[in-house]
């Protein structure tokens, strides 16, 4: 049995634990207002060959709202440094063939920047 000092060495450790791994990550985007897709079906999901992203494209009428350089309809781009809750939305909606709104601000790699992903039920 496990004495009062060690469970609390324990709990300490936990807590330590969930601070550490559950902060929020800093990052830096373009400056500008979240602008919003209409709702449409991903036709298209790759992963990048250089840089650590996903570019999708959907069946919503195509925007590019921060003037990247790929232009309207070249898709939309994760963020290299920290979107692997968008992708696994992404990659999720486009299995199964759920709509979804992307919320975009500012460029990635010449393509509008996914800041967050709605999938419709």
């Amino acid at each position: 049995m496990l004495k009062r000092s060690s469970l609390l060495a324990v709990l300490i450790m936990l807590i330590a634990g969930t601070v550490f791994f559950f902060r929020p990550v800093p990052v830096a985007h373009a400056q500008g207002s979240v602008v919003n897709t209409g709702p449409g079906t991903i036709t298209t999901y790759n992963t990048g060959w250089t840089v650590n992203q996903v570019v999708v494209g959907t069946t919503a009428t195509a925007i590019n709202p921060a003037n990247c350089s790929f232009g309207t309809g070249a898709g939309y781009a994760t963020d290299p440094n920290n979107a692997s809750v968008e992708e696994s939305a992404l990659l999720g909606a486009f299995l199964s063939g759920k709509k979804v709104v992307l919320q975009l601000q500012g460029c990635s790699q010449g393509r509008p920047l996914i800041l967050g992903v709605v999938v419709s039920p």
